[in-house]
């Protein structure tokens, strides 16, 4: 899913990112997958590693059919707010992650905001149910 930067501070992508990924030896902090890697679909199955994405991009059509399961992937870290606030950028409260355990780390936030959002639509319109309730019995 693509961030809105636009509620991150402004010194996101010249000091805060790159000092985590510094911290994190430019690894995964929970898989140890190196930033720029390819690796194989599904299995994650480490292929070489690259020092920049453009790097990693121009060899991907390189890589060996053989190899190949499902495909191949390009490995790019991203930051994780622990506490899924992006304003709160202190050191303690950002990890960096690889997609997939990104991905796996805001799984039950991601959940429990859907749960809200739905409960809050269907308080919304509890009064038209309830209408709609009073109409169907009295008929």
């Amino acid at each position: 899913m693509p961030c809105d930067y636009k509620n991150y501070p402004i010194d996101w992508h010249t000091r805060i990112r790159p000092a985590i990924l510094k911290r994190a030896g430019n690894r995964c902090e929970e898989c140890g997958v190196p930033n720029y890697s390819i690796v194989t679909k599904p299995g994650r199955d480490f292929i070489h590693h690259f020092d920049t994405h453009a790097a990693a991009i121009a060899a991907l059509p390189l890589c060996n059919p053989s190899d190949r399961c499902e495909g191949f992937i390009i490995i790019v870290l991203t930051i994780a707010h622990l506490d899924h606030f992006p304003m709160n950028c202190s050191p303690e409260n950002l990890k960096a992650l690889c997609q997939k355990c990104h991905n796996s780390y805001d799984a039950k936030h991601r959940a429990k905001t859907r749960r809200e959002k739905h409960a809050a639509s269907l308080e919304s319109i509890a009064p038209s149910l309830q209408l709609v309730t009073s109409i169907t019995t009295t008929v």
